[in-house]
Parts: C-alpha cells; structure tokens; sequence
C-alpha cells in the first residue's frame, strides 16, 4: 500500500510540474508582454518586480472576510466573491496555516521552489464581461514566464509565497470604493 501511495505522489508531482512547464512555455500572448518585462527587469539583479513605466500598478492589501475578497490601495478598495475553497486556500495562506495535508496552492509554492523558479511578480491588470484578469511574472533561469492566473490564485500564492500584489491603478480606483469619502 504504502509503494502504491508513493507511485501515486510521484505521479501528481510529475504531473503538476508537466502542467506548470507546459503552462509555463505555450501562453499565446507571453512573447510581447514577456519582452516588454525582461526589458525593464536587470534579471541578474533583480529583487522586486519591475512594473513597467506604461503601466500603473500599486501594491494591493489583502483582506478576506469569509468569502469575500478585498483588495485594498490607500482610499480605494475592491472587493469580490470567491469560492468556500479558494477562500479556504487564500485564508490558509494569510494565516501562514499548513494543514495535515497539502492543498493546491501548497503544493504549486513547492513545485516553484523545487524548480528554482523566481517569482517575479504577480498583479491584477483588467476588469472586462464581469471578470477580472490577473498575471503572475517568474524567471526561471535566463527565461521571463508569464502566465495568466485568476486573481483568486494569484491571491492564494501571492500570499504563500510572500510577493507582492499589484492591482491596476486606474481599474482599482474606476471599479472601487472610496472608503475615505465622508471622512472629515
């Protein structure tokens, strides 16, 4: 049972980290956008994530309120449903919990680490049909990865990993709240 157990582990791992490289080489739109961030990264000295100039990205503070999500930059502030399972995940991230045994994003964070990739940065670019859209930005050796992720993942990992997330600007403050108004 126990050699059976240990196949079976083997093969998830094997098959998370196929998934992650497959993920990780074919994402369609990576070339310009991927070119566009290793140009504004000095990837041998790089410990915070390059945002491009072009863009406006402020960092987001993370707060989550049963399922409810809230994504917080000075006086604006996001909010939206998640699942009871992400916000399960993204609830055992903030707390820093482990459980007895791995969930998805833990085991995501190990297959990262294991295979010495850098996470670079992660970041909530749009709002578009009622969704957002986020991307998360990793080098693995010379070769800048970008991947599309939903802001739920982004989240949970972001705060596994310890990274930073970044959120539009100009959506943050178009889409939010103003929390401040009111106050004298």
């Amino acid at each position: 049972m126990a050699k059976k157990l240990s196949m079976f582990v083997i093969i998830i791992v094997a098959s998370i980290a196929f998934a992650a490289g497959f993920m990780f080489n074919t994402v369609p739109s990576a070339a310009p956008i991927a070119e566009e961030i290793k140009s504004s990264l000095n990837l041998e000295n790089t410990t915070e994530f390059g945002i491009p100039a072009q863009r406006e990205f402020v960092p987001a503070n993370i707060t989550l309120v049963g399922s409810r999500v809230a994504l917080q930059n000075g006086c604006y502030l996001i909010s939206f449903q998640v699942t009871d399972d992400q916000a399960f995940s993204i609830s055992h991230g903030l707390g820093n919990t482990i459980g007895a045994r791995p969930l998805t994003h833990d085991i995501l964070k190990d297959v990262i680490d294991d295979f010495g990739i850098k996470i670079l940065g992660m970041r909530i670019e749009r709002f578009g049909e009622d969704i957002y859209y986020a991307r998360m930005f990793a080098q693995q050796a010379d070769k800048v990865l970008d991947i599309d992720m939903r802001p739920s993942d982004a989240i949970a990992l972001s705060v596994r990993t310890k990274n930073t997330l970044y959120i539009n600007q100009t959506m943050l403050k178009e889409k939010g709240d103003n929390i401040c108004l009111g106050r004298g």
